[in-house]
């Protein structure tokens, strides 16, 4: 009776082994049919490291491709924000983007080649901002532009933005501007009243932006005889003899 016990039992034992080795052997095979999901997919797949380096090598490829930086035209509307502190961040982050694109743009060999970095331009046309990048010249003449809209506080942001970037980056000429100020914001005897009133003042808060950026007294310290020195006292001149509500502010931002 014990001989014939002691046999039964490492037998049972093997049955029970082998039937266990079956259930993990088909356990294993379902998991391997079954379809992934999402959330394992994308664990595999948003290595920080990999991703690191397809960002790096993204960047790298970029810059030598000649790809200036990219600009963010999304800052204008701050500009014209009723908020003093919104206009202040619009500004400095307008003036630090383009100055990257300048700078970048300094450094390439062929920029006949650049394009304008997604900002799309308006007709060419002999502006004197040829040293400046594409993006650059853009925001020059929607800043120049922006100073005569009655909307929010658009005259004090866009004056502020053309202050700085005038300021900073001195690839910029004064003089073109001077004369880009005049051709963006002409008056004629057809405008309407508040057009022509609308223009006007933007001249003054233009010009005003000049003048706090100093550049002109740069110029007017140097070297009287230069057009940027010449061209500035007949535009102040010229727009304070405009209208009566016009000559103190302009002989007050020119002696600034």
């Amino acid at each position: 009776m014990d001989a014939e016990t002691t046999t039964v039992k490492p037998m049972e034992r093997q049955k029970k082994r082998k039937a266990l080795d079956k259930e993990r052997r088909l356990h294993t095979a379902e998991e391997e049919t079954k379809p992934k999901s999402s959330m394992d997919v994308e664990l595999k797949t948003t290595d920080p490291l990999a991703a690191t380096a397809s960002v790096s090598s993204s960047a790298a490829a970029a810059s030598s491709s000649g790809v200036l930086p990219e600009f963010h035209v999304g800052v204008f509307k701050d500009l014209a924000s009723a908020d003093g502190s919104v206009r202040e961040a619009a500004a400095e982050a307008l003036a630090t983007e383009l100055m990257e694109v300048q700078r970048a743009y300094e450094g390439l060999e062929n920029k006949e080649l650049v394009e304008g970095g997604g900002v799309k331009l308006e007709a060419e046309k002999d502006d004197g901002l040829n040293d400046c990048a594409p993006s650059l010249r853009y925001a020059l003449r929607r800043l120049i532009r922006g100073v005569s809209s009655s909307r929010e506080c658009a005259r004090q942001g866009f004056a502020l933005g053309l202050t700085i970037l005038v300021s900073t980056i001195h690839s910029i000429k004064v003089d073109s501007l001077l004369k880009l100020i005049v051709d963006f914001l002409e008056v004629s005897s057809s405008m309407k009243g508040q057009e022509q009133r609308d223009r006007l003042l933007g001249r003054l808060f233009a010009y005003g932006a000049l003048g706090r950026s100093g550049r002109l007294a740069e110029e007017w310290i140097s070297d009287r005889n230069t057009p940027p020195s010449r061209n500035s006292l007949v535009f102040f001149i010229a727009l304070a003899s405009k209208k009566r509500y016009l000559q103190e502010p302009a002989v007050s931002v020119l002696l600034a």
